[in-house]
């Protein structure tokens, strides 16, 4: 193929197929997201590149026709952490882009798009809408576009394999479930990917590569970087390529990085008080709340061990045989998280009422030489010293682990992004035209907002929570890049 394919983003997100793509030298011409903060990331980033809004308002056949059309639908309904609602809850806009797929071709008399990629969740695989399998219904509706006789069986005994191929009279399908701490990044995150090529039979050679050649799947910006930017600490090793899990954290502080299970797991379920928490080289699957361990469906934290840094303690703030006197005004063994289960790595389900904390309270082990302890919530000035019950101030401190969840930076390098994906996003002093188009899209939401609250907003846009949100709905970039190569070496051969 002669000339640089071109392509278009469906439920874009933050940009992690566009950020691929410019990667695989694919020129991206227009992406659709409906959520204001992605939006105002890609406007940011992708500066020339078409965006549209509502994808139930996107006419196929008016956009740009591209080669190319990427698209990672809703997962929520497909996953096993989601209601499992399948087709039948956010998951069934799938079948919006399956429209705009089938528009543009009709638009382009089945010249464009040559290829589609669908990212999802593995969940996709068991989900069923109304007792029928929803992955059977995606990839009927995909290989429908092609030919509108397939009729996709029901796989040997009833349950689709994690990769498999589908091959028809010039088109052909293939999916596969690619895992990210395979492609250069520390998180266990896998995702199914599936290619459509409308052009020919071989969709199941850019899902792979042949024995003995290795596809480069590092992005341009992170060749050379290193571990990170600034201070840091990596932990575990690298395995096939693959960049260790960066936390930051102070250079004398020793630190370990622990995956804490589902609360509905058989781990956590089991009587051994340590199963369901282990020490990790790869973080667990990021969501929206960033992979917080405070989450029902578990997740990393990163434990700092001492109790804080101050000049009186003469170094990074660490003692090995015994606790620094705690009292009311320092914070040591300081919490981040927001419920006391997701602290101790090592009796975490031993606590079972999960009481709220603060960042002005400190979680401790207390007791007394009477064998009873009690703790009431509050700081009080204890002792590292032993002394009778009652009399909190008296009561032994066991020497704890201070606990916080992933940084957004962290996150982002977790799922390849650069640390800077979220810099210089803010719009000072927008002009009417932008705030007509950043009032429109707010519209779309069913939200009204007057020029004062936009001008606000564009000024200071960003948020911890809208930052974790987007990054956990986004994808592993090295993983889109592996494949959007795939098609890219495909298409020149």
């Amino acid at each position: 193929m002669d000339g640089i394919l071109t392509h278009g983003s469906l439920f874009a997100g933050i940009g992690g197929f566009e950020l691929a793509a410019s990667e695989a030298n694919i020129q991206t011409l227009w992406n659709c997201e409906i959520e204001p903060y992605p939006r105002l990331v890609l406007a940011a980033r992708f500066h020339n590149v078409i965006q549209y809004g509502d994808i139930r308002k996107l006419d196929g056949g008016a956009v740009a026709p591209v080669d190319i059309v990427t698209f990672g639908s809703p997962c929520q309904s497909f996953s096993h952490a989601g209601s499992r609602a399948g087709l039948n809850g956010a998951s069934g806009l799938f079948h919006e882009a399956v429209r705009v797929i089938k528009e543009m071709r009709n638009a382009t008399n089945g010249a464009h798009p040559r290829y589609a990629i669908m990212e999802n969740v593995p969940g996709i695989y068991s989900s069923k809408s109304g007792g029928k399998s929803d992955f059977r219904e995606v990839l009927n509706e995909l290989l429908k576009i092609a030919d509108e006789t397939i009729h996709v069986p029901e796989p040997a005994k009833g349950k689709f394999l994690t990769a498999g191929a589908i091959v028809g009279d010039g088109y052909s399908l293939a999916w596969r479930t690619l895992c990210a701490s395979k492609f250069g990044v520390a998180q266990r995150r896998r995702r199914m990917f599936l290619v459509v090529s409308f052009a020919d039979e071989r969709a199941a050679e850019m899902l792979s590569e042949p024995q003995g050649k290795g596809r480069d799947f590092t992005p341009r910006y992170r060749k050379g970087q290193g571990a990170a930017r600034g201070v840091a600490t990596c932990v575990g090793g690298v395995e096939s390529g693959n960049v260790d899990l960066c936390v930051e954290v102070k250079a004398e502080a020793a630190q370990t990085v622990y995956n804490i299970c589902s609360d509905a797991s058989n781990s956590m379920r089991s009587d051994n008080p340590t199963s369901g928490v282990y020490e990790a080289e790869t973080a667990r699957t990021l969501d929206g709340n960033g992979g917080s361990p405070a989450c029902s469906q578990g997740g990393t934290a990163i434990c700092l061990e001492g109790n804080g840094q101050r000049p009186s303690h003469k170094g990074g703030g660490i003692k090995e045989d015994e606790a620094f006197t705690l009292n009311t005004v320092e914070r040591h063994a300081v919490c981040y998280q927001e419920m006391v289960g997701t602290l101790c790595s090592s009796d975490y389900k031993g606590i079972r009422n999960h009481r709220d904390i603060g960042e002005d309270k400190a979680v401790v082990e207390t007791f007394g030489n009477n064998g009873y302890g009690s703790w009431n919530g509050e700081v009080a000035a204890l002792k590292a010293s032993g002394g009778d019950f009652p009399g909190g101030e008296n009561l032994a401190v066991e020497n704890r682990y201070a606990v916080r969840r992933l940084t957004v930076t962290e996150c982002l390098r977790l799922q390849g992004f650069p640390d800077d994906w979220f810099d210089e996003i803010h719009i000072t002093e927008p002009t009417d035209d932008q705030l007509s188009y950043w009032r429109s899209a707010w519209a779309e939401l069913g939200k009204t907002k007057s020029d004062n609250q936009l001008r606000k907003w564009l000024k200071d846009p960003y948020g911890d929570s809208n930052a974790y949100r987007a990054i956990g709905n986004s994808l592993a970039v090295p993983c889109a890049l592996w494949v959007l190569r795939g098609v890219v070496e495909h298409c020149v051969q």
